[in-house]
């Protein structure tokens, strides 16, 4: 894994009002920690990363950075480019398109990427370790809590979003980002049972501000290990990092049927299983973001390579509000893209994202179950490991 160095936290400080708080790769960060996690919140963006998880033989940091955290931007670049790391809280998920070009100066995937948060509430102790921040989203219009938390002995991040104050529909979702190293074997990619997966739709004649697609626009599929691609023949996706050269996007409708849903990638090479776990009620799908090197506009310039994006949302794609409340191909078939608010509603979007060690011979995750204090991870072999975590958490009870 490409280390991403995380300074040391101070001593626990019990009682202490403020988390420590430094500069980390050129952005001014929350530092947060526990017995197994250590995680940098930066305070423009809310972008989560580094973090590094503490498998006790080893420690992994398994988020990317992006290549050009050092580097001058022109001011013109959007803040979220700028700071791109880890994991980030989108409202609303993906850009100002189509009819949602009346907010001019809204960053792509909204102020909670790209805006300062603000300070709310600090706590640490044996047990846990948590944060509080909040913003006034202007568009739309909504106030958003931020809580981060951490557990005790748990390799795992729990996170939670309370939106408020809303009329009218949204869209939103994680935007989570792994890095693989150079040299490393294509890691193995699964996610629970998903009745419609499809590939980013052309998005029309821009070419100079589009990236190098393999796989077939708009095409349907239902197993990631058959993708239809540009040359007509089928593609596996399952195994990352491959096409170097292209990014591509495509979108997993979760089944909303199940209590919890799940993504998984299982690196056995260095022996660890990264997992994300949610309620498919509120994050109603996930998209795949295939990044290999294959933008070559500034500031990608064809650099942005072995990451892959796991992205929890109910949104069509990257398309935007406008897109995502409208008439589009999942909406017409059912599967949620947007949520309608009152203003005297609030939605929690909570998620838990993790690690667990696991052996060089462990294979794809095909299934994620409780436990007793945990959840099970069982590959396509039979081989189970288990992990302490709270999975109350994603109804709201842990």
């Amino acid at each position: 894994m490409t280390a991403h160095a995380l300074p040391l936290a101070q001593p626990p400080f019990r009682g202490a009002q403020l988390p420590a708080a430094r500069t980390v790769f050129g952005r001014a960060s929350y530092i947060l920690s526990s017995q197994r996690v250590q995680a940098a919140l930066t305070k423009t963006g809310g972008h989560l990363g580094p973090v590094s998880f503490d498998l006790g033989d080893r420690a992994i940091q398994p988020y990317a950075i992006a290549p050009w955290w050092n580097e001058r931007q022109p001011p013109e670049r959007p803040v979220m480019q700028r700071v791109l790391r880890g994991d980030f809280f989108c409202l609303p998920f993906g850009g100002c398109h189509g009819g949602d070009n009346h907010m001019p100066g809204v960053p792509t995937h909204g102020d909670t990427a790209a805006r300062r948060w603000r300070f709310c509430d600090f706590d640490q102790s044996e047990e846990r370790t948590w944060i509080e921040l909040e913003m006034r989203v202007r568009y739309p219009r909504a106030h958003v809590l931020k809580r981060i938390e951490l557990r005790a002995d748990h390799t795992a991040i729990y996170q939670s979003h309370v939106i408020r104050g809303v009329s009218g529909p949204i869209c939103f979702g994680h935007h989570g980002m792994l890095q693989f190293p150079d040299g490393c074997e294509a890691a193995y990619l699964s996610s629970s049972p998903f009745p419609r997966g499809q590939v980013l739709p052309d998005q029309g004649d821009d070419t100079a501000s589009r990236e190098r697609n393999f796989l077939r626009p708009g095409s349907c599929f239902t197993r990631l290990e058959a993708v239809e691609d540009i040359h007509g023949g089928l593609t596996d996706i399952s195994r990352f990092p491959a096409r170097r050269g292209f990014d591509d996007l495509v979108m997993l409708a979760a089944d909303p049927s199940l209590p919890f849903v799940w993504d998984a990638v299982s690196n056995p090479t260095l022996g660890y299983v990264w997992f994300s776990l949610r309620d498919p009620a509120v994050l109603a799908s996930t998209i795949l973001w295939l990044s290999n090197g294959g933008i070559d506009y500034p500031p990608w310039n064809g650099r942005h390579m072995n990451v892959l994006g796991l992205e929890n949302v109910t949104s069509y794609f990257d398309y935007g509000l406008h897109a995502s409340s409208g008439p589009n191909p999942f909406s017409d078939l059912g599967f949620k893209t947007s949520v309608t608010l009152s203003p005297d509603q609030s939605l929690a979007v909570r998620a838990i994202f993790g690690v667990a060690a696991v052996p060089r011979t462990f294979s794809k995750v095909e299934s994620i179950v409780p436990v007793a204090g945990g959840i099970e991870l069982v590959d396509s072999l039979g081989a189970r490991v288990r992990t302490p975590l709270d999975l109350e958490f994603i109804a709201g009870e842990g």
